[in-house]
């Protein structure tokens, strides 16, 4: 096995990482304090991306991607580490499940738009009582002729006030649900009878709103819908597993950055007469936090690397979920023991990180879930434990 990342990789990662520094950094207090960023910022940070190459990497070329794997996709992520949630996730680009299971006419009306930093999407699965369960969601389309009617409520869809589309899950088969029976369709936020209904106020990833949306008598086009009638869930399941790898990503910068604020902070702080760095238990915290950065870098590209082969990675991006979930909760917690008072204060960052990295343990299907299913994987496969994710 070949653990040379490509030097194409690199060069991207360093321009991320300029564009990072020049753009994005200078915007962290407004967006923080506002709790918000305009439309016209986001696209034309996106516009920028666009123009200097590192927007929407994983997507096809034909359609204004950067025709790349995810590996790559997850290298440049590292470097959206180092800033707010919000540009992290906002320059992903494109969309990869459209890219997938759209057809010609979806993906030149909506993918080329998203891979060139002119749409958003947003994603409409989770409801009031439906979080990690997504097949005990209660939307409904029905069938009106060459139409659907959709029905119902969504809740914590980031950025469904500023997106233009939302891909939402609906139930189309009443009996059959989660074994066939569950559609997505792709609607136009203009579209009458959608509105966004609220903006939850959240502990952190400030700017990033977590929208409730309704829908009443919303009717979309037969043309709309993602793939075909009921493919709903293994359209989900096959496309959301790939995103794992671009948070990963980014948990990686993100506690990278960290590891270096204490690095620093520790040789230069005094206590009893010596810098805290010459602690041993500061050592040991510095030392577990790297371990775990490169257990989780090592993961994750693993994961990546497989998803570029086309394996089936869905019983990785559970573990890949949890592990760099919580690496990172626990990263966060030792930067803010090792900066002591200070780091709890407004002047560094390290409480806005500690606020923003406890949604990773619940975004995405909590930790539980994801538990549940590589226990599920393992219990229930007869084939060896070590070659499970070749199967699952």
């Amino acid at each position: 096995m070949d653990f040379t990342i490509p030097e194409e990789y690199r060069a991207l990662k360093r321009v991320a990482r300029r564009f990072v520094e020049e753009e994005c950094k200078p915007l962290e207090e407004e967006i923080e304090r506002n709790n918000d960023i305009p439309k016209e910022l986001m696209l034309k940070l996106a516009k920028k991306s666009v123009d200097i190459g590192i927007y929407a990497l994983d997507q096809p070329e034909e359609y204004g991607g950067g025709g790349q794997g995810l590996l790559c996709r997850v290298i440049v992520a590292e470097a959206f580490g180092s800033t707010i949630d919000a540009f992290g996730f906002l320059f992903s680009g494109g969309d990869s499940m459209i890219a997938r299971y759209g057809n010609d006419e979806q993906k030149e009306k909506y993918l080329r738009p998203l891979c060139n930093g002119e749409m958003f999407v947003a994603i409409g699965m989770t409801e009031p009582d439906a979080g990690s369960d997504v097949a005990n969601i209660q939307t409904t389309a029905e069938r009106d002729g060459d139409n659907f009617v959709i029905n119902g409520n969504k809740r914590f869809t980031t950025w469904a006030d500023v997106s233009d589309i939302i891909k939402v899950w609906t139930v189309t088969d009443k009996v059959k649900r989660a074994k066939g029976g569950i559609t997505c369709f792709l609607v136009e936020t203009d579209t009458p009878g959608f509105s966004v209904s609220n903006i939850q106020e959240t502990m952190g990833n400030r700017g990033m709103h977590q929208c409730e949306e309704t829908f009443e008598n919303c009717t979309v086009p037969s043309q709309s819908m993602l793939g075909n009638e009921g493919e709903g869930l293994t359209i989900f399941g096959k496309s959301y597993a790939e995103g794992r790898g671009r948070h990963g990503g980014r948990a990686i910068g993100t506690a990278e950055m960290l590891l270096e604020m204490c690095r620093d902070y520790a040789n230069i702080r005094v206590q009893f007469g010596k810098p805290i760095g010459e602690r041993q238990f500061i050592q040991g915290m510095i030392a577990d936090m790297a371990i775990d950065i490169y257990a989780t870098r090592m993961l994750t590209y693993n994961f990546a690397w497989k998803y570029d082969q086309g394996m089936d990675v869905r019983h990785d991006s559970s573990m890949v979920k949890v592990f760099f979930s919580e690496m990172l909760c626990r990263v966060a917690d030792s930067a803010m023991q090792i900066h002591g008072g200070v780091g709890y204060t407004t002047e560094f960052p390290i409480e806005r990180i500690y606020r923003d990295v406890r949604l990773r343990r619940i975004a995405g299907g909590t930790n539980e879930i994801q538990r549940y299913i590589i226990a599920r994987n393992i219990l229930r496969k007869n084939i060896p434990v070590g070659e499970i994710s070749e199967y699952a």
